[in-house]
């Protein structure tokens, strides 16, 4: 990524004021625009927090297709989720009940009920605008989808 000196740069910040426990940072040091260095959660954590919006978004019919396409990203890295974070996320929405507690079956169930109710042709437009080369989405379908959630890593003991 080059900058010039008019170019105009934006970053979105998303700060959680009551962020839910077990989770681990890291932090990153970065060289452009101009060296500095940033804290984040690491990938299972933010493996949980997408796997928490790809359940528990409430937008009704509408889809975000880049979600599903992120999900993608972190399964072909084969990145673990952070259960237990996931878990304290699904407790804070009340997306789950405080005394139920997660595992790989149940949450792979849980991506299988998703993706059984998913419009992929919505997912796919919606992402569209975002991809170079379109032919990376035509892949996607209900099959597909299940058979990959199967590959599903968890880390349960996780901080």
């Amino acid at each position: 990524m080059k900058t010039h000196a008019e170019e105009r740069m934006k970053v979105k910040f998303e700060i959680d004021i009551n962020p839910p426990s077990h989770f681990s940072t890291e932090t990153k040091p970065l060289l452009r625009p101009s060296p500095f260095s940033v804290r984040t959660y690491t990938k299972p954590d933010l493996f949980a927090g997408k796997i928490h919006a790809l359940l528990c978004r409430s937008w009704g019919n509408r889809i975000k297709g880049r979600d599903w396409y992120d999900f993608l990203w972190y399964l072909s890295r084969e990145i673990p989720v952070n259960l237990k974070h996931l878990e304290q996320r699904m407790w804070q929405s009340e997306h789950l009940p405080a005394d139920t507690h997660l595992n790989r079956e149940t949450l792979i169930e849980s991506i299988h009920e998703k993706i059984n109710k998913l419009d992929f042709e919505i997912a796919r437009k919606d992402v569209l605008p975002l991809l170079k080369d379109p032919k990376k989405i035509d892949v996607w379908s209900r099959d597909f989808f299940l058979a990959v959630t199967d590959h599903l890593k968890t880390i349960e003991d996780y901080p």
